[in-house]
């Protein structure tokens, strides 16, 4: 399971420009940045969103906080 996700560019022959491939689902993670040069800089990335606590995600805390 991956939290956060860089995203993937592939040029388009068409446009001669690269374009983000593979987007995880807008309903999981939310894109936070932006790539000023594709496919060069990596400054855009998605955080996977969670409906509650990460304390409480097994996914995310295999075993329970010590801090309380």
């Amino acid at each position: 399971m991956k939290v956060v996700i860089e995203p993937e560019y592939a040029l388009d022959p068409r446009l001669n420009v690269y374009v983000e491939t593979n987007q995880p689902p807008n309903t999981l993670y939310e894109s936070i940045g932006w790539d000023r040069i594709h496919n060069e800089t990596h400054e855009k990335h998605y955080r996977k969103y969670f409906t509650q606590e990460l304390e409480n995600v097994k996914e995310v805390m295999s075993s329970p906080s010590d801090f309380n």
